[in-house]
């Protein structure tokens, strides 16, 4: 009988070791798990969106107290009773590992959308450049004047002597425009009524 006893001590041991084995695991990861939520909840405080919740780290801290309870209790109470209280608190912390775990992935993956979105919104914008087409900016005036409107030739060339002209001169940008948009306004009439003719200065 007393090397009964002696075995159902040493596979109690073993079990009592077991269990704390358990008890070391969930309490490294309930740790882990903790500090990413508390970064969570920083970042929600900044604006990004997040589904971790204030509750969840008071349940993880609730938790952790559980583990440093039963860590002693093992002294105190029967191994039967305390084996059933860290077997239960093992599942609970297990579940809260599973359930923190995805929301924190879920809320990882939902920022690193929202960063590509804003990259491939930036990225389209980045690559929109200007085309050049003939009659563009990048073309010489006389050339544009011979390939497209040679039939005018004359007339755009007088233009284009004058306004060169007129910068030498010492007219300014901003009043070359001023002077230009209304004499096209005066010339073709206002833009909305789609080109009817304005008004005859000169005969």
């Amino acid at each position: 009988r007393g090397d009964e006893e002696l075995q159902r001590r040493a596979a109690e041991n073993e079990k009592r070791r077991e269990l704390q084995s358990q008890l070391d695991d969930v309490q490294g990861k309930l740790e882990q798990k903790k500090k990413a939520i508390h970064e969570a909840l920083e970042m929600r405080m900044e604006g990004a969106e997040s589904a971790t919740t204030p509750e969840m780290s008071k349940n993880m801290d609730a938790l952790l107290n559980d583990i440093l309870t039963l860590r002693g209790g093992h002294e105190r109470e029967t191994f039967e009773v305390w084996q059933a209280k860290v077997e239960a608190c093992v599942k609970d912390a297990q579940l809260t590992i599973q359930t923190v775990g995805a929301t924190i992935d879920k809320d990882s993956k939902a920022r690193k959308q929202a960063f590509q979105d804003r990259l491939n919104v930036l990225e389209r914008r980045t690559s929109v450049t200007p085309q050049k087409t003939t009659g563009g900016p990048d073309l010489n005036p006389l050339d544009l004047i011979r390939d497209k409107y040679a039939a005018h030739e004359a007339e755009l060339q007088t233009i284009l002597k004058a306004m060169e002209k007129l910068h030498e001169d010492g007219l300014s940008n901003n009043d070359m425009r001023l002077c230009v948009n209304n004499f096209m306004r005066s010339t073709w009439g206002p833009a909305s009524s789609g080109g009817y003719p304005g008004r005859r200065l000169f005969d």
